[in-house]
């Protein structure tokens, strides 16, 4: 049984081996974000060192048994962290909890395992088992996925609680699914080593190939759920960019009045005719132009301070620059689209929309208007927008709209 659920194991392991290191090759070729590269191909290097076959050759030819396991081990903590710093953004505890298991990984593997030539075990790493050094690095691996799931379940709760239905609230659904599925496999993981250290005579070498079997599976899981950028890269997709664009066009047309046009030929009026909203223009050109058209006539119901505060909401979201102005630019319009419906303009200066973000090229201004649509659709403006509206004097008795209404 034993051998046979180990050649399993390790069939499985080189499948996800080769699946994550094209996940690196098809993240990097589609522009995806650096850090989501990184914390794939690191995990790529550290289930390859997992293969059997490589990781004895690199035993034998450094003379050194288990050195594949404990880099592997290394490796899968430095990638899961990346992977949870990606998630979390800000204030990211797993780094100071994986160097701390690797500091106890090292210090194991120096103690239990450091004497002696790789020839010595032709069976490989499973006879060591019953070392006590390698049983506390491998306590100190199984600890360190305990903590992070603990705090990435914990942070992704928080975040979860009130969140509108979208797809920011189903994506942190999966991530605290993930999480409980890795603390469970961790804490399995410690009770066994506990009790093999406290009762002796090792971890049995067929309990430690289940336990690799569901770190393979709970790795293939999180690519699964963390590297949904791959299937975008930066959004270059011509046909979903498209897609989102006229989903913004519709967004607006559906929620506010149809401009009529004017001798001047901006396309901004006055009227009030009802936009139907539709499936939105064929043309990309004419729709970018209509949704900017827009923007510039709900603007007047936002101020200044308001994309300021939305700004500084994005950045306390832990987005980037273009992320957080996007973010922004999605709760302004959140904003002006409840003033239209109260028909209570601003009485200060009006926002600038178009400062927030933009392009000079038709192409690019499509990426950006689809990274508006995707910051609306996440489900954090309307809350945004809402709060941004109670905080000032515009929940007075003559308001008759907020974002929440608007957004019904």
């Amino acid at each position: 049984m034993s051998t046979a659920a180990g050649t399993a194991v390790d069939t499985a392991v080189k499948v996800l081996a080769v699946l994550l290191w094209l996940a690196v090759l098809v993240g990097s070729r589609r522009g995806t974000r650096l850090r989501t590269v990184a914390w794939i191909g690191v995990l790529a290097a550290g289930m390859t060192l997992r293969i059997a076959a490589l990781g004895a050759t690199l035993d034998m030819l450094t003379g050194r048994l288990g050195l594949s396991v404990l880099i592997s081990n290394l490796l899968l903590i430095t990638g899961s962290a990346l992977l949870a710093c990606t998630q979390l953004r800000v204030r990211c505890r797993p780094r100071l909890a994986g160097a701390g298991a690797g500091a106890v990984a090292v210090a194991g593997w120096v103690v239990g395992v450091w004497a002696g030539p790789a020839s010595v075990v032709p069976q490989g790493f499973l006879p060591m088992l019953g070392r006590t050094g390698v049983l506390v690095s491998l306590l100190g691996f199984y600890l360190y996925f305990v903590v992070a799931a603990v705090v990435l379940a914990q942070a992704s709760t928080t975040t979860l609680r009130g969140l509108a239905p979208g797809t920011l609230r189903r994506d942190l659904t999966a991530i605290i699914a993930l999480a409980g599925a890795v603390l469970a496999w961790a804490l399995t993981g410690v009770v066994l080593v506990v009790v093999a250290l406290v009762r002796g005579g090792g971890l049995n070498p067929a309990l430690f190939t289940v336990l690799e079997g569901g770190l393979a599976l709970l790795v293939a899981a999180g690519l699964a759920v963390g590297a949904g950028p791959l299937l975008r890269g930066r959004g270059e997709d011509p046909a979903l960019l498209h897609q989102q664009v006229r989903e913004l066009h519709r967004w607006l047309f559906e929620r506010t009045p149809t401009p009529t046009p004017t001798l001047t030929g901006t396309g901004i009026g006055t009227g009030a005719q009802t936009g139907t909203g539709g499936g939105g223009p064929a043309d990309m050109f004419v729709a970018v132009v209509e949704i900017r058209d827009r923007m510039w006539l709900v603007q007047r119901w936002v101020r200044p301070a308001d994309a300021d505060r939305a700004v500084r909401m994005g950045r306390q979201l832990g987005l980037g620059s273009s992320g957080a102005r996007a973010f922004a630019t999605a709760v302004c319009l959140e904003i002006g689209v409840a003033g239209m419906v109260a028909d209570d303009p601003t009485e200060n200066l009006s926002a600038d929309l178009g400062a927030l973000g933009g392009a000079a090229t038709e192409e690019q201004e499509v990426i950006w208007l689809a990274q508006v649509h995707r910051a609306r659709a996440q489900g954090h403006t309307v809350a945004a927008a809402a709060d941004i509206f109670y905080r000032d004097d515009r929940t007075a008795p003559h308001s008759r709209a907020t974002p929440t209404d608007a957004h019904a």
